[in-house]
């Protein structure tokens, strides 16, 4: 059977003719086998991929994968011990599925797992003890489930509390919201809860596809590998200081570094204790807000179809829409259009943020900017497009190519041209491709507008008269960039954040020969009058990166990707 030499790992294979969007291969060698096979098939195209971004092969495009080989008459039955035991897991989660929200409980979904490692067999000190309780206990109030390695002594302690607060609720038949990832047919420490059996030596590969953060407990020795593994899989991690151990060290890598996932300002505030010596508890309300903190950001860049896309199919409904709007304007740049009727495709869709900060790293980690084929303009050209130390390529406001600053994590990202705008959509075509027609672009104006004005054609995404508090404007203050959720009670009624104010949209253009594109919806420097969605900003240099200008991405089919 041929092989990839010595595996290797720095490819992802593309298998866009098979219906697989994104095959990928984990840091740790998950399936070297599946690497053989694919390169049997001549119509399999190996591309380059940053060694940040080493994804983990899913479910369903695995399941798709051993379809098609079997298809062409390749031998899957090397896959059959690794490959079998991935698609039984899945079926086993969704055979669990969540029950519906009880009283006091928020039942966790998929997405929602937390792997708690720590200290092993030996008797907890009283702040691992104490932590144990406390954090077994919010995983369970707060609808999170919990992954263990099945061990004796955090493992079994941590499991051991949620199962007593589910108790509390007269909810203990809700035992698989607790999975014990299990190699060799071994039996977890605590009896209770799903047992996933695993193949020997798979374990990182398995719990990080799975898990929402990793909380470490004091721990020793093996901690700190899980620690690593989730690191090269771009796990958040969760020191707990307090507990000493694996746990403290971890915390102060963290301060010297920028590794970590999770903003240092929230892990500060969990860790003020330094040591395991202290007798107060564990700060759950810190340790809750970093999880919501991270659900949430989850929430931006997955782009789960039917949860952050907007499909405005049924809003459409074939019908025309007329804007019976005035010529008026601010200044010779910010004008509305006067009366016109949208250009509207049949079905398109919005995506309900703007880019962020996180999403867009993603771009930079992965060389976008080094990649000719995402660009509409010339190498030179783009020698421009740098940070503030004038030599790295990325947004006007970052510092360096690095990254941006801490906790702007779910700012949108700024400072940025049309054309890495639009280079950005096309890496999304390339790296997480569309089916049946569809393709990711900057929106269309007409179609931007109405996801804002809505069948109405209201001056703003809430309604016709202006209310502080609601966007990010030069009324509010603020005087920058804030999260793409800050405002929820300004959400436009067709379900999108951040259509007024925060940051200038850019829009889809047809030509961008003489110079020139349009944005939409204002920033956090303009005043009521220029967040208003009836205004365009036109005429602007296609190389002008203002700090307040962004963009978010919209969905429409091939044939309906320019604007009228």
């Amino acid at each position: 059977m041929a092989q990839a030499p010595v595996y290797d790992l720095s490819k992802q294979w593309d298998v866009k003719s098979i219906g697989v969007e994104a095959v990928g291969l984990s840091y740790w060698g998950m399936h070297p086998e599946l690497m053989g096979l694919l390169l049997q098939l001549p119509d399999i195209k190996a591309m380059d991929l940053h060694p940040d971004e080493r994804d983990l092969i899913s479910y369903p495009d695995l399941k798709r994968v051993l379809t098609y080989l079997h298809g062409r008459g390749i031998d899957t039955s090397v896959l059959n011990i690794a490959a079998r035991q991935l698609i039984d897991e899945e079926e086993a989660i969704k055979n669990t599925a969540p029950s519906p929200a009880v009283t006091n409980l928020h039942w966790a979904r998929k997405d929602r797992y937390v792997l708690v490692v720590g200290t092993g067999a030996r008797r907890l000190t009283p702040a691992e003890a104490r932590a144990c309780e406390s954090i077994g206990q919010l995983l369970a109030t707060e609808g999170y489930g919990l992954i263990t390695g099945g061990w004796k002594g955090a493992d079994q302690e941590v499991a051991e509390a949620y199962f007593r607060e589910l108790a509390k609720y007269g909810e203990a038949g809700k035992q698989d919201l607790v999975l014990h990832y299990m190699m060799g047919g071994e039996k977890p420490a605590d009896q209770k809860g799903g047992v996933i059996d695993i193949p020997s030596g798979t374990w990182y590969v398995h719990t990080m596809s799975r898990v929402l953060a990793v909380i470490i407990i004091g721990g020793e020795g093996l901690t700190y590998e899980t620690y690593q593994s989730a690191l090269r899989a771009r796990v958040p991690v969760i020191p707990l200081v307090s507990t000493g151990g694996i746990a403290e060290k971890v915390y102060h890598e963290f301060l010297e570094s920028k590794q970590n996932l999770v903003p240092r300002d929230l892990l500060e505030t969990l860790n003020t204790r330094s040591s395991a010596n202290d007798d107060t508890d564990i700060p759950v309300d810190a340790v809750n807000k970093i999880l919501f903190f991270l659900h949430a950001r989850a929430e931006v860049w997955r782009f789960v179809p039917g949860e952050h896309w907007l499909d405005m199919t049924d809003e459409l409904n074939g019908v025309d829409v007329t804007y019976n709007d005035a010529e008026f304007g601010s200044g010779p740049y910010i004008r509305s259009r006067g009366k016109h009727t949208l250009q509207l495709p049949a079905s398109f869709r919005m995506c309900k943020y703007p880019v962020t900060n996180e999403f867009y790293l993603e771009f930079l980690i992965d060389r976008g900017y080094e990649t000719p084929r995402y660009w509409s303009i010339d190498s030179g050209a783009r020698q421009t497009f740098t940070c503030r130390d004038k030599r790295s390529f990325g947004p006007a406001g970052w510092q360096d190519a690095t990254g941006y600053e801490e906790g702007l994590d779910l700012h949108p990202v700024s400072g940025i041209s049309v054309y890495e705008a639009m280079a950005f959509a096309e890496w999304m075509n390339e790296k997480r491709p569309l089916r049946d027609g569809w393709r990711w672009c900057l929106p269309p104006e007409d179609c931007w507008e109405f996801a804002a004005r809505g069948r109405e054609g209201t001056a703003y995404p809430w309604g016709n008269e202006f209310r502080t508090g609601l966007c990010n404007s030069s009324a509010t203050a603020l005087g920058t960039t804030c999260s793409v959720f800050e405002f929820d009670k300004g959400v436009s009624k067709t379900g999108c954040y951040d259509l007024s104010g925060n940051v200038w949209e850019f829009m889809s253009v047809p030509d961008l020969s003489d110079g020139h594109c349009t944005l939409r919806g204002g920033s956090y420097k303009n005043n009521e009058k220029e967040v208003d969605c009836r205004l365009r900003l036109f005429g602007v240099s296609d190389r002008h990166r203002p700090l307040d200008f962004g963009f978010r991405l919209a969905q429409v089919q091939e044939r309906l990707n320019s604007p009228a």
